[in-house]
């Protein structure tokens, strides 16, 4: 089961070998939230991307997924421990993960979060975020839970090991 946070290139572009236009797991089953599906498989979205590279992999995915991806909802348990979680901002229906194993969380922001300022300025948005104000909220939403909770957290682009705890405004890294 592959789980797509959300439609970046740099999330999905490793799904399938455009060249020859066939999915690089084509025995896998893929899950994405409904909202993010509909925006990056929707015709119109692609017809304003243009000449834009991401059109071209949407468009391939979409030709190659249809049939194998199953929707999901925030609060969707999408596997016994694994449950979808609202991250919309960055991108329309990009989710979160929260994993649980016995009494250990981990809480997956795919690109809530690109780097540790944010925690201390949480309404700063890279200008990638689709939606900055509900990324800002969202971001402030998810790190505001991460601390209160104690959950350790998986931050896609923070710098090696990604992993690590919010205390206050701060990244405490694992290491």
């Amino acid at each position: 089961l592959i789980l797509v946070t959300h439609g970046h290139g740099d999330h999905v572009g490793g799904l399938i070998d455009l060249p020859n236009n066939r999915l690089i797991f084509p025995n896998a089953r893929y899950t994405i939230h409904r909202a993010e599906w509909d925006y990056w498989a929707g015709e119109e979205n692609l017809q304003a991307l243009g000449d834009d590279p991401r059109a071209t992999l949407w468009r391939s995915l979409r030709d190659q997924l249809t049939g194998k991806v199953e929707m999901c909802e925030p609060g969707d348990e999408i596997l016994p421990g694994v449950q979808a979680v609202d991250a919309r901002g960055h991108t329309v229906g990009m989710i979160g993960l929260l994993i649980t194993s016995g009494s250990e969380r981990l809480l997956h922001i795919a690109d809530t979060a690109h780097h540790p300022f944010q925690i201390k300025h949480p309404d700063w948005s890279p200008r990638f975020d689709i939606h900055p104000e509900v990324a800002a909220q969202t971001r402030q939403r998810l790190l505001a839970r991460a601390a209160a909770e104690n959950l350790l957290v998986l931050a896609y682009h923070f710098s090696k090991p990604g992993l690590g705890y919010i205390r206050g405004d701060h990244w405490q890294p694992l290491g």
